[in-house]
């Protein structure tokens, strides 16, 4: 059955029924209880050490001033770096769940500093849910600190950071719903790029290798700097988390189904 890895801590199989004194908890049942009594407590374990995260339950998740939006406020307890306006506008948007999401209107740029989403030696997985709204919407950028990121494409996504970065990648629902865009980049060792795409049980997964670059800038949401190349669209949803192992399966469910709960 093998053993169960939390992102680092590797909880050892004792054998199912096998008489052991010792024999308490087995893989499967952890998985049980991970699924079906502690979701939310796990996801908050995470997103405690998040790099980045943000979404919004109420407007004091915003950073406000004069009455307008200047930026996110981190969820993240060991890593509370806001994302501060750097140009353009934003607003806010209440969701049929009671939620909010953020409004880009297309020459909007926000900044994380001290954070970068290229590592050489560490898995760096960037989640976001977003929706992509207007016409023509070919190379605007979701995210990046300009070695890695994620930018509409003429007819889905398209991810930076990996060898095949001018390749569109089938977006399940259109461009124009939500969808959760799930990335993971490897690492110089281990180079897959793992990239989910979707809502419920519309998500697809591809996986490509990994580009190997220099560290990158500091993150940026919405747009490059000055508001050049920003997204016509809203974000319900975004974090990143930083590893020296890949998450497991059960917390990319967990999360996407946390997203989505956001949105739908």
């Amino acid at each position: 059955m093998g053993d169960l890895n939390l992102g680092g801590t590797a909880i050892k199989n004792c054998g199912e029924s096998s008489g052991e004194c010792n024999d308490v908890v087995t893989v499967k049942y952890i998985r049980n209880w991970i699924n079906k009594w502690f979701p939310a407590q796990i996801i908050g374990w995470f997103r405690e050490n998040a790099r980045a995260c943000f979404y919004f339950r109420t407007v004091d998740d915003f950073i406000q001033a004069r009455n307008k939006i200047v930026g996110f406020k981190s969820q993240s307890k060991y890593y509370p770096i806001d994302a501060r306006l750097e140009a353009g506008s934003l607003t806010s948007q209440e969701l049929s769940t009671k939620r909010l999401c953020a409004v880009f209107p297309g020459s909007t740029c926000l900044s994380v500093t001290s954070t970068s989403i290229t590592e050489r030696e560490l898995y760096v997985t960037a989640i976001v849910t977003v929706k992509i709204l207007g016409g023509s919407h070919t190379k605007a950028q979701v995210y990046s600190d300009i070695t890695r990121g994620l930018v509409v494409g003429a007819t889905g996504f398209q991810v930076h950071g990996i060898t095949d970065t001018e390749k569109d990648i089938h977006t399940p629902r259109g461009l124009n719903s939500w969808n959760t865009v799930w990335i993971e980049w490897g690492t110089t060792n281990d180079a897959t790029c793992n990239v989910y795409i979707g809502m419920g049980v519309d998500v697809t997964h591809q996986t490509y290798t990994t580009s190997t670059r220099q560290i990158g800038e500091k993150l940026r949401i919405g747009g490059l700097q000055s508001g050049r190349q920003g997204m016509v669209g809203d974000i319900a949803a975004f974090e990143v988390h930083t590893t020296k192992y890949r998450l497991p399966e059960e917390i990319r469910e967990l999360i996407f189904k946390d997203h989505q709960n956001i949105v739908e």
